[in-house]
């Protein structure tokens, strides 16, 4: 006998509650063991016995205090008073299950974490971030506790690390390397790298996991470095050290030291033996990688330190560094296998001074010696330009045929638009070298003037980006006299002075962008000077020109970008501060924006102070906007280190200073994402009267936020709805700068709508914004892509369109294909690095509002889209793989050893160049349908007729019979079969009008019935071309065959109307009712009549059908049915009236046409405009399409065939 016991289930905590007055200690432990677990169902009944439960807790004598913190931690939690209840939870020690899986633990742990990261990094020293954290969470923990404050906070420690620990137990090593790192313990995240992964490969992944974390989410400039101290050190740490890596950590800390020692190691002989000398090309190839990515990190300066730091080695005479490498395409020697001819080498593909091979007399000391120069030569940035000048010059795409029709399209007297299409060729040509289009429109350029030529001579330094060798060659025609001697080029008509002050000013401005793009060490001048050098002295040597000022100033700080640290004597700053100090609005513009470039990033003071001083003081709105912006230049990447300097220029009364602070902000903040800044911005974007620096905060969000692009349109969302119109521009330009090459839709679609706005300046901005972020897209890649190109013709080509929103088209079209459609603007290196030249490039080309020639800028943001592989003699090897093309995008089964990617087909195809080519459609052939064919349709279609009409006959015998014995002898005439032709009449103005054609009226008593009616039984041919005697033979086989049936029917009868009306018959139903009604009728009935009352029009009426007619209508006197029905709806009209010998002819359209030729009496309706028929042309000028061939019977019927020649000497006999 089993016994079942049921759970009983209190109702009430009354009981419990009763218990806690009871004296003993027992009665209120077991009291408050029963509400520990009613409280989550009965708190509101507890509610009132908190305070007694907070006594108990407070008791240091009461055994049981902790449980009853836990019972006021969870009464209170429900109550809703989180802060208190966590203290409570805390001081209840273990009672306190941080993991438990219910409302309560889960809610005060993710409490106690964030107020555990507050107070973490309010002691790291951050205040900012902790009052910003601080406020998102609350007023945080009450200062008034039971719990003393050091060991409040080492029960937060606690819980914190109790719940890291169990993430690592239960393998979720991101999530606690995520809190580890918002907390600030790096010692946390250490203990998760080491102890929750279990191979070398998951610690990578992990260690990636982190670097990444750090570049992306920590805002704070200090503990990011030291994370990447921390990775740097776990990977060294690891068997096989990843010294890539440990090199890019480095080299984001600036540590040009620990770079070059590992270089060093990796360059140095492990053995004499040939396993070691396998090892050693290995750990070649590796340093060769470490500073090719330094390059691609685009501080060209760290790299100069980091070569300055290799160990000196004896110098050794070598070729031009940048001379651009010849590759030929030699073919596989026969017997080779497939592995050479992958790696077939030419041996004279030589770069810089990559040696083929090290002589094998070399020792040791030199074949480091030959090494160490090899990194060298790699880290001075003129290897990569070579290469990527090859391959921009080699694999030229761009579409010459649409920079013509825009040129065409333009406006000849508009200098935008002869600017804007400078511009556009040069982005289309960028890096290539090529300058054809300009060359072969000599006349058009010369049209520029002024500042139009400064720009139109600045565009060959974008043409001719990297080439550096030939770059005062180039413009030696442009350059100055004093900027150095040119050397003598095509005799003495070449080296002529050239025509004015800003063709000189232009040519400068172009030798600093050759210089920015080719490696600060590249040699520019005749005597082999660098670019900051020449550019030196052609600003002395030009004191008293601001033309020629303003593009050595340019100049000067592209060529010398970043290459000051702010502190030590420079005699390119104190040159640009004689030119600032001189007031003049051109040239004070260019030295403060040369004094920002030479001081990127160093926050130097010296520089801050003159350049905010000259701001203040400067009357030259011009001089002050150059001055912000040179200020912002400073601040470039300092974070939280330039928030001094943005308030002092926030502050600020002038709107230009104002407007340089916004930009401050985006620099500072470049890619960080940091929500401070944003705030900042916004904030500015909704109070700020100006409406440039409204303008201007908005579209620094998008440099803040680059490294997100997927948070830029919900960002920006709100702004491009704005009733201002600014506001509206700057959100399309933050979406073209955040999404910049990332094809994004939501951005696309909100530049989509906006290039429809009613203000042309926003309209610019979205299309500028649309060709960012649509660069380097195929139309199988992004299906805008096409669609944006056509809008940017489209728009260009438009003569009604706005001038500023043409001169954004323009750009915009060249801006999308550049680089000759290989090349992308990437604001991010491969390996994670902000590029520095990127970023302010297009910081410049955003002041196009103010000044077009810093459109040129945006080239040193362009990257060539380019996988170039080299050996470790720096040579490049042919290799046979490729990128695998598949449709669905998934590998392919039969994939070469070489292959790098799968992508789908037309992923990354061009797009079309060149005029569209036109649609070829060929004419479908006309059947050939013999005359025997149609014979044999048109017996079969009379035997059908004649039966159906054999029934008819039967049917309406007896009624007629009776009709007339009655002396009906019109009812009898009604359902007789007539054949009629009218041959003449007059206007009869009782006619009941029709409703087939204007000005037509037909009234008939006369009705034809059975199938010599229907028309459309009546085969007819379509789409022949057989002779007229084979057509005229079949008109009277049929006409004969219809005499014979008629006649066999005794049915059949043939009414003429005369010219006096009277009506005439011939046949037995003829005589037959002549006789009648003269025996036995007092009257006769009146005789049928057609009268018709010709179109307006005659036109209408095919011409073969006029012919035809002409020669036809004068010998017909009889037409039989078959004969007719082939011109059903051509009623042909003599007019006596006018007495005409000639004929006119008219058609009658519809069933009203239909009912005329069979002799029925139209309805009463409106009358109605007539419609065109398929078979009849709406002019006779255009001849009607063929008929589509067709065997179907019915088909065959509805068009009448055609007529015959026309020029025939004999007419065909007589039907």
């Amino acid at each position: 006998m089993g016994v079942m016991v049921a759970s009983i289930v209190p109702s009430s905590a009354a009981a419990a509650l009763s218990l806690l007055e009871e004296p003993e200690a027992e009665l209120q432990s077991h009291a408050l063991r029963s509400l520990e677990v009613l409280a989550d169902v009965f708190w509101p009944e507890i509610s009132s016995a908190v305070p007694k439960i907070q006594e108990m807790s407070e008791d240091s004598s009461f055994v049981d205090k902790s449980l009853a913190a836990l019972v006021a931690a969870k009464v209170l939690f429900h109550l809703g008073e989180l802060d208190e209840a966590l203290v409570y939870a805390l001081s209840a020690g273990d009672k306190f299950d941080v993991a438990a899986d219910t409302e309560f633990a889960k809610t005060l742990r993710a409490r106690c974490i964030d107020d555990y990261i507050q107070q973490m990094v309010a002691e790291e020293g951050d205040s900012t971030a902790a009052t910003a954290t601080t406020a998102a969470m609350g007023n945080g923990i009450v200062e008034e506790s039971i719990l003393p404050r050091k060991q409040l906070q080492s029960e937060m420690k606690a819980v914190f690390e109790r719940v890291v620990e169990e993430c690592v137990t239960n393998g979720r090593v991101r999530e606690a390397i995520g809190v580890s790192l918002d907390a600030r313990r790096l010692d946390c995240v250490e203990a998760a790298v080491t102890r929750g992964c279990k191979g070398p490969q998951e610690r990578a992944e992990v260690l990636a996991y982190c670097f990444s974390c750090a570049q992306r989410l920590l805002s704070s400039r200090s503990f990011r470095k030291r994370v990447l101290r921390l990775v740097a050190d776990l990977h060294r740490k690891e068997e096989v050290p990843r010294e890539v890596v440990i090199a890019d950590c480095l080299a984001h800390l600036s540590d040009a030291g620990g770079v070059a020692e590992a270089l060093v190691r990796l360059v140095t002989p492990l053995g004499d033996d040939e396993s070691s000398a396998d090892a050693d090309t290995q750990r070649e190839l590796i340093a060769l990688q470490i500073c090719f990515d330094i390059v691609d990190n685009d501080h060209p300066h760290f790299a100069i330190r980091v070569a300055s730091l290799l160990p000196q080695s004896q110098p050794r005479p070598a070729a031009p560094a940048s001379t651009l490498p010849a590759i030929r395409e030699s073919e596989t020697p026969e017997g080779a296998g497939d592995d050479s001819a992958a790696m077939a080498v030419d041996s004279a593909a030589v770069v810089a001074n990559g040696d083929a091979a090290a002589p094998s007399s070399l020792d040791a000391r030199q074949l480091l010696d030959s090494k160490l120069n090899k990194l060298r030569t790699v880290l001075s940035g003129t290897t990569s330009s070579a290469l990527a000048l090859h391959f921009l010059c080699s694999l030229n795409g761009a579409d010459t045929y649409a920079l013509r029709k825009v040129k065409s399209s333009l406006d000849s007297r508009s200098s935008v638009g002869h600017s804007a299409l400078v511009f556009a060729n040069a982005l289309a040509h960028a890096g290539t070298a090529i300058d054809g289009f300009l060359r072969s429109n000599l006349d058009w350029l010369r049209r520029a003037t002024a500042w139009a030529k400064f720009s139109a001579t600045a565009c060959l330094g974008v043409i001719h980006a990297r080439h550096s060798t030939a770059a005062v060659r180039l413009l030696s025609p442009y350059l100055p006299p004093a900027g150095g001697p040119a050397p003598p080029v095509g005799g003495a008509a070449s080296t002529s002075a050239s025509s004015s002050s800003y063709s000189e000013g232009g040519a400068l401005y172009a030798l600093g962008l050759i210089a920015a793009t080719s490696g600060r060490a590249a040699p520019l001048g005749p005597n082999q000077e660098t670019g900051s050098a020449y550019l030196l002295a052609a600003l002395r040597s030009a004191m008293g020109s601001p033309v020629v000022e303003h593009g050595a100033c340019l100049g000067l700080g592209l060529a010398s970008m970043a290459s000051w640290d702010g502190d030590s004597a420079s005699e390119e700053y104190d040159a640009l501060c004689e030119t600032l100090a001189g007031d003049d609005a051109v040239a004070g513009e260019a030295a403060a924006l040369g004094i920002g470039l030479l001081g990127l990033g160093s926050g130097s003071e010296l520089a801050v102070n003159t350049l905010l001083a000259q701001a203040r003081e400067t009357a030259h709105e011009k001089l002050g906007r150059g001055c912000a912006l040179g200020l912002a230049l400073l601040s470039y990447g300092r974070e939280e280190a330039a928030e001094g300097l943005i308030d002092t220029m926030s502050a600020e009364s002038d709107a230009s200073i104002r407007y340089g602070a916004q930009y401050a902000v985006g620099l500072a903040y470049c890619g960080t994402g940091d929500n401070r800044a944003l705030r900042r911005l916004l904030n500015a974007a909704v109070a700020d009267v100006n409406n440039d620096v409204r303008r201007a905060a908005i579209l620094c969000l998008g440099f803040v936020l680059f490294r997100r692009p997927e948070s830029v349109p919900s960002t920006t969302a709100l702004l491009a709805e704005s009733c201002h119109a600014h506001v509206r521009y700057g959100a399309a330009m933050a979406l073209g700068i955040g999404c910049v090459g990332t094809g994004l839709p939501a951005a696309v679609r909100m530049l989509e709508r906006l290039s429809g706005d009613s203000v042309d300046f926003v309209r610019q901005g979205a299309l500028l914004g649309l060709a960012l972020v649509l660069m380097h897209h195929s139309e199988a890649r992004s299906a805008a892509a096409g669609s944006a190109r056509r809008l940017f013709a489209r728009t260009a080509a438009d003569k009604h369109e706005d001038v500023l929103t043409k001169f954004g088209a323009v750009i915009a079209g060249g801006l999308i294909d550049a680089a000759g459609r290989n090349g992308v603007i990437a604001l991010v290196s491969p390996a994670g690095h902000v590029r520095m030249s990127a970023v302010v490039g297009l910081t410049l080309f955003t002041q196009y509002w103010h000044w077009f020639p810093l459109v040129h800028c945006i080239g040193l943001s362009l990257r060539p889209a380019a996988l170039i592989a080299l050996d470790a003699s720096l040579r490049m090897p042919k290799m046979d793989g490729e990128a695998s093309a598949s449709t669905s995008g998934e590998a392919s089964s039969q994939e070469s050893p070489m292959c790098l990617m799968t992508a789908p087909r037309g992923m990354f195809a061009y797009p079309p160049s060149g005029p569209p080519e036109a649609a070829k459609v060929d004419a479908p052939a006309p059947a050939a349908v013999l005359s025997i064919t149609l014979k044999a349709r048109s017996r079969e279609a009379r035997k059908a007729r004649t039966k159906s009409a054999a029934a008819a006959a039967a049917s309406s015998s007896a009624s007629t019979a009776k009709d007339i014995e009655a002396g009906n002898v019109a009812a009898a005439y009604e359902g007789a079969d007539v054949d009629m032709v009218v041959e003449s009449g007059t206007v009869d103005t009782g006619a009941t009008p029709s409703t087939d054609g204007p000005a037509t009226r037909t009234r008939s008593r006369a009705k034809t019935t059975g199938d010599d009616a229907a028309s459309e039984d009546t085969p007819k041919k379509s789409g022949t071309k057989s002779s007229a005697a084979d057509t005229e033979a079949a008109m009277v086989d049929a006409e004969t065959d219809d005499k014979k049936s008629s006649a066999k029917k005794g049915k059949k009868k043939s009414v003429k109307i005369t010219d006096d009306g009277k009506a005439s018959g011939d046949g037995e139903g003829s005589s037959a009712v002549s006789g009648e009604n003269s025996a036995g009728a007092s009257s006769t009935p009146a005789a049928p009549s057609v009268e018709t009352l010709p179109l307006k029009n005659p036109s209408r009426v095919l011409p073969g059908q006029e012919s035809y007619l002409r020669w036809a209508s004068p010998r017909w006197r009889s037409v039989s049915p078959s004969v007719a029905e082939r011109f059903t709806g051509v009623v042909m009209v003599r007019d006596a009236a006018k007495d005409k010998s000639s004929p006119q002819y008219v058609e009658l359209i519809g069933a009203a046409a239909a009912a005329a030729a069979a002799g029925e009496p139209p309805t009463e309706t409106a009358a109605v405009a007539p419609v065109a028929s398929s078979s009849v042309p709406a002019t006779p000028q255009q001849p009607p399409a063929p008929p589509s061939p067709s065997s179907n019977a019915e088909e065959a019927a509805q068009t009448p065939p055609p007529p015959p020649p026309t020029d025939s000497s004999e007419p065909p006999a007589e039907s």
